[in-house]
């Protein structure tokens, strides 16, 4: 059902979703195929007795634009926090789609922990 709904296109195959365990990301190029593609999960969900967690389900607009639109993305009717940047299976994915934050944030990781293994 999700499979036939519009996504992103890369190289000629069409991608609306990423799924890794109980994580979901659903990705498309504008907001009406999001819309579209969410709205498919939520009624597939609700048909095999499952809900979307509205406090862990945020809506994100990846663009090199200063001017970032709104997302505006609902499921039943309440809409989503649209959020500027996100952590994916541990790794920071921000809004103008640059590594800057999710380098420094490893760095910084990093020397946390050679500090601490130096004490000893």
């Amino acid at each position: 059902m999700v499979k036939e709904l519009d996504g992103i296109h890369i190289g000629g195959t069409n991608i609306n979703n990423i799924l890794y365990a109980d994580d979901t990301t659903l990705i498309a190029d504008s907001k009406a195929k999001l819309q579209n593609v969410l709205n498919a999960v939520v009624i597939k969900s609700e048909q095999n007795g499952l809900s979307i967690n509205r406090q862990k389900a945020l809506c994100m607009v990846i663009s090199k634009s200063l001017n970032i639109p709104p997302c505006n993305v609902t499921v039943n009717g309440d809409k989503l926090e649209q959020v500027d940047q996100f952590s994916y299976l541990g790794s920071l994915i921000t809004q103008d789609s640059r590594c800057d934050k999710e380098i420094k944030r490893r760095v910084r990781i990093s020397k946390n922990v050679f500090t601490a293994w130096r004490r000893y």
